[in-house]
C-alpha cells in the first residue's frame, strides 16, 4: 500500500505499488502504481501493508467533455495509469506495515491513528470531519453538504492544509522561541536569537506537514516557510517576491507537472496578489508613535485587504475551473 488509505462511504481508496500480477495459473513480475477502490465495506489497511486482491485492471479514461477536468492527465502526473475495483472480501493482508514498512512511515501513521482516535473520542457531530480535514488533511469523510457549504461561503480553502495552517504553526513557534531565546545572554551577544528561532520553528512546521500527509498545497506552504526562515540564517532581508519565486522553482524542480495543477496555480496566484497589493498600500511607519486606535485600524484594514487580494487574484481561475464564485468570502 503506497499511501494512506482514504475511507469513503462503504469504500476504501488507496494507491498500490504493484509487485506481481496473476492471471489464472500464470504469475509474472510487474511494477508501477495502481489506484485501488475496495467496495462493499471498510478494510483495515495502512501504508506499507503487503496485500493481495482480485479485480479487473482498467485504463484511466476521460469522458471527453469539452472543457472538462482532464482526469487522465491528472493521474498521469502522479504516474498512475490504471485503476482496479475489488470487493472487500477479496482483499487479503499478507504482511502488516510493522513487518514491511519503513520505520519513519510507520511512526507517522501511528501518530495519525492516535490523533484520529482522539477526534473520535469527542462528542458526535460534524466537527469531527472538520477536525480531520484541518489536522490530518483528510477531507474524504466530509459530508457533501458540509463541503458545499464551505465552498459556497468562499472559505473552502480552509479545509486544505496550506500556507495559512503551516504559517500559524511556524509563526507561533517562532514567536515563542524568540521570547525564550531572548533570555539567554549567549544568543543575544552573538545575534543568534532569531537564527535559532528560525531553525526551531521549521521543525514543528515540518512535523505538522508530514502528519497532514504532505499534499501538494502543504508542500508549497512548507517550501515558502522554509525559504522565509532561511533569510534569517543568511542575514538577508526578506524579499517576498523572491521567496515566492524560489519556492516555486524548488517545487517545479522536484515535480515539474505541478505547474499544471490548479492548486499550484491558485496558491501562487493568491500569494502573489497579496504581496503585490499590500506593497502598493503599505506605508512605512513615521517617526512619531502611532495612536493605539489608528494602529489597530491599520492592522484590521490589512487583515481584510489580504482576503480581498487573494479573492481577486484567484477569481478568474475559480470561475473557469469551478464555475462559481462567492461574494461573501471576506
Amino acid at each position: 500500500v503506497h499511501n494512506h488509505p482514504r475511507q469513503l462511504a462503504r469504500r476504501t481508496r488507496f494507491v498500490l505499488n504493484v509487485r506481481h500480477l496473476q492471471e489464472g495459473t500464470t504469475t509474472r513480475h510487474a511494477s508501477g502504481l495502481l489506484r485501488v477502490t475496495v467496495a462493499g465495506g471498510e478494510v483495515d489497511l495502512k501504508r506499507g501493508d503487503h496485500i493481495e486482491l482480485a479485480g479487473r485492471i482498467r485504463s484511466i479514461r476521460n469522458f471527453k467533455n469539452p472543457g472538462a477536468f482532464d482526469y487522465r492527465r491528472y493521474m498521469a502526473f502522479q504516474k498512475i495509469w490504471a485503476t482496479v475495483y475489488s470487493p472487500a472480501k477479496k482483499v487479503r493482508v499478507l504482511h502488516r506495515a510493522a513487518d514491511s514498512g519503513p520505520a519513519g512511515a510507520s511512526a507517522l501513521d501511528a501518530i495519525r491513528n492516535r490523533i484520529d482516535t482522539l477526534i473520535d473520542q469527542t462528542r458526535e457531530g460534524q466537527h469531527r470531519d472538520v477536525l480531520r480535514a484541518l489536522i490530518l488533511g483528510d477531507r474524504t469523510r466530509l459530508p457533501a453538504q458540509l463541503r458545499e457549504a464551505f465552498h459556497r461561503s468562499g472559505v473552502g480553502h480552509l479545509l486544505a492544509i496550506s500556507g495559512l495552517h503551516i504559517g500559524i504553526v511556524a509563526g507561533s513557534a517562532f514567536i515563542v522561541l524568540v521570547a525564550i531565546g531572548s533570555r539567554f545572554e549567549t544568543l543575544l551577544w552573538n545575534a543568534w536569537v532569531k537564527k535559532a528561532a528560525a531553525i526551531g520553528a521549521f521543525i514543528p512546521a515540518l512535523l505538522y506537514a508530514l502528519i497532514a500527509g504532505m499534499s501538494p498545497s502543504t508542500q508549497r506552504a512548507l517550501a515558502m516557510v522554509g525559504m522565509f526562515l532561511l533569510t534569517f540564517l543568511l542575514e538577508r532581508e526578506q524579499d517576498s517576491i523572491n521567496t515566492l519565486a524560489v519556492a516555486a522553482m524548488v517545487i517545479l524542480f522536484f515535480h515539474p507537472p505541478a505547474l499544471y495543477s490548479i492548486s499550484f496555480q491558485l496558491s501562487f496566484a493568491a500569494v502573489f496578489f497579496i504581496i503585490f497589493i499590500l506593497s502598493r498600500i503599505h506605508k512605512a511607519p513615521g517617526m512619531q508613535p502611532e495612536p493605539l486606535g489608528r494602529r489597530l485600524a491599520r492592522k484590521l484594514i490589512t487583515f481584510f485587504t489580504v482576503t480581498v487580494a487573494a479573492t481577486l487574484g484567484t477569481l478568474p481561475m475559480v470561475m473557469t475551473v469551478f464555475q462559481q464564485v462567492s461574494l461573501v468570502g471576506v
